[in-house]
């Protein structure tokens, strides 16, 4: 009977069992490959992440420390801890998936940048040994320590998919302390105020611009880097440009030789994140940067009409401090606002450059007091002040309120500010974890900064006199949320543990800084 009715079943049988196959070949892999290939090569990069859902993942993680520490709370209470809080929830699950796209793509580049390099090819280079070599060039918040680390202390959690408490351990355990290599590129590039963070924060960041009229050095640093950490950063640095650098136009300002001259026989890209527009071509100002620059007028955010801004709100200051144009400014500018709080950032990076507090077998970068640095650390002010004198300030539209610099360190504005004790916080808002003083030094540490402001040059002076002053400004600006925010409001991070130590010891100085001035060899130039 199977015989005789198997020739009338078969068809049947022949078209289901295709069916199958063809939703098995073609369904499953296109699945696949949604999730793990990268399209710009055809290689497999598969990515692993947590899903933020998963009821099964905590929002938190309290990690044990080896010995119990006493902190001064901002309530003027002293407790005593034995552990420190981590979140680990990421805001979804599309957004790490995007970035991990974003890190992939960008490790092709990294290794195009360095295929194109021509190799040296010097009669000294026939018998070494040759070694291919990659450095950043620092102009801005790469400068702090800590700031670096979060970022990758961030990647680490959100987008790898950090479920352990030993694995979260070992994310936050790393000892090697990269020291940087200050540095200035001869000529050809100027720094300026032309980054839009874009909502909700909207302030101004420093970006490094091609500029072939531009004589002075531009002051940096540069820290070694290769093809992983290139990947990790491109997210947050997305909207610049990769801008290359000749090894022959970087000079060590310890040492004063090129590093071209240091590594005669090695590979060596330099990079900077900035923009190939000059300032000659924003006449204007720096808001011409919203028409002139393709990666910042293509973006959505800036093709249309700016409208619905939460800075907007700072026009209903007294006319004399924010100017009788402020709203029509503000529209061009797409509710950007100078913040002192990006600037401290910088500052206090470069100033606590090396230094490390130990908090049981973890450690956290900064932590030295400004008086310790003052009687101690002279080169380190002069490095602040080396990045003041060699950064072009939008001064007169400052002075003429086309540009607005607020005092906004007790409501900063930037993503990842300094570590900001909630006592000198306004209302609601809220700080970050970037390298600073201890708690109790955070006024003395403003001081400081402020004053190596002014000393450093005379836009830098006037700089200061523009600044507008006041809390009440922090009433006119909207609280911004940051992944730590629950945490350190209860001052249960391991910052909090850091910054707030009731007992804290001198921290290690752990990076020699050269003693050339970057700043001076501008005033020697211009002389």
């Amino acid at each position: 009977a199977i015989w005789v009715g198997a020739p009338l079943f078969l068809p049947t049988i022949y078209v289901s069992a295709m069916l199958h196959i063809i939703l098995f070949v073609v369904l499953l892999p296109v699945s696949a490959w949604r999730r793990e290939f990268d399209f710009t090569n055809c290689a497999r990069t598969p990515t692993i992440f947590h899903d933020p859902h998963d009821t099964d993942l905590p929002e938190e993680m309290v990690v044990p420390l080896a010995e119990t520490i006493t902190l001064s709370h901002s309530a003027g209470n002293s407790a005593e801890v034995q552990s420190f809080s981590v979140p680990l929830r990421s805001a979804s699950q599309s957004v790490a998936q995007d970035k991990s796209d974003v890190i992939e793509h960008a490790k092709i580049l990294f290794q195009n940048y360095m295929d194109a390099l021509p190799t040296p090819n010097a009669p000294v280079c026939d018998d070494q040994t040759r070694t291919d070599r990659a450095f950043v060039f620092a102009i801005g918040s790469i400068f702090n320590d800590e700031s670096k680390r979060a970022s990758q202390f961030k990647s680490d959690v959100f987008n790898t998919g950090v479920k352990k408490v030993e694995a979260v351990k070992q994310a936050l355990l790393s000892e090697d302390v990269t020291c940087p290599v200050f540095a200035a590129i001869r000529s050809g590039f100027r720094r300026m105020w032309t980054y839009p963070s874009g909502g909700p924060n909207h302030f101004w960041a420093v970006s490094l611009h091609k500029d072939e009229a531009q004589a002075p050095p531009v002051f940096g640093s540069l820290t070694q880097v290769d093809k992983d950490w290139f990947g990790m950063m491109r997210p947050r640095e997305e909207d610049y440009d990769v801008l290359p650098i000749e090894a022959e136009h970087v000079f060590l300002t310890s040492t004063m030789e090129t590093l071209r001259d240091k590594y005669p026989c090695d590979k060596i890209f330099v990079f900077a994140y900035g923009y190939k527009k000059s300032m000659l071509e924003m006449p204007q100002g720096i808001t011409d940067i919203f028409s002139v620059e393709p990666k910042i007028a293509d973006h959505p955010a800036y093709s249309k009409p700016a409208t619905d801004l939460n800075t907007m709100r700072l026009c209903e200051l007294e006319p004399d401090r924010v100017g009788v144009n402020c709203t029509t400014m503000l529209k061009r500018a797409f509710g950007h606002v100078m913040v002192q709080s990006y600037i401290d950032v910088i500052m206090a990076g470069l100033l606590e450059t090396g230094f490390v507090m130990k908090v049981g077998e973890f450690q956290v970068h900064g932590g030295a007091s400004a008086e310790l640095i003052e009687q101690k650390y002279d080169r380190h002010m002069e490095n602040a002040m080396s990045f003041i004198a060699t950064t072009t300030w939008p001064l007169t539209e400052i002075k003429n309120k086309q540009v607005l610099y607020i005092n906004d360190r007790p409501c900063p504005r930037n993503g990842n500010p300094m570590y900001t004790p909630k006592e000198h916080l306004h209302s609601t808002h809220s700080g970050g974890i970037a390298s600073t003083a201890p708690a109790h030094d955070m006024e003395k540490m403003y001081a400081l900064i402020d004053k190596l402001i002014s000393a450093s040059s005379k836009d830098g002076e006037e700089l200061l006199q523009n600044r507008i002053e006041g809390e009440d400004l922090c009433d006119k600006l909207d609280v911004l949320p940051r992944w730590l925010d629950k945490h350190l409001a209860k001052e249960e991070t391991l910052w909090d543990v850091a910054y707030r130590n009731a007992a804290p010891t001198e921290p290690e100085a752990t990076c020699r800084i050269g003693r050339q001035s970057a700043r001076k060899l501008v005033k020697e130039e211009e002389s």
